[in-house]
């Protein structure tokens, strides 16, 4: 039983990590991709404290998850709620 835990544990960490190098290859090759980890509450229930969230560089909509940097460092999660006069409106 414990080797059964121990190889599905390998499985998913390989697995994961695979996505991960996939992602970061991509984006080195110029893919408009994005990883962000959800660093508060604020999007609960969709997404938890601690999740990874990969998002994808295009036209945004309302109602669509967006990231917003006001630098280098320091990048916001939100749910877009309203577009308006060229102004994103965020819910958060």
């Amino acid at each position: 039983m414990e080797s059964r835990f121990r190889d599905i544990m390998n499985l998913i960490t390989v697995s994961i990590m695979l996505v991960f190098v996939a992602l970061s290859f991509a984006r080195l090759l110029g893919a408009p991709l994005a990883l962000a980890v959800v660093a508060g509450r604020s999007m609960e229930p969709s997404y938890m404290l601690g999740d990874l969230v990969i998002l994808v560089k295009k036209q945004p909509r309302i109602g669509d998850v967006v990231l917003w940097c006001t630098g280098y460092t320091h990048c916001v999660v939100h749910r877009l709620i309203d577009i308006q006069d060229g102004m994103a409106v965020t819910k958060g």
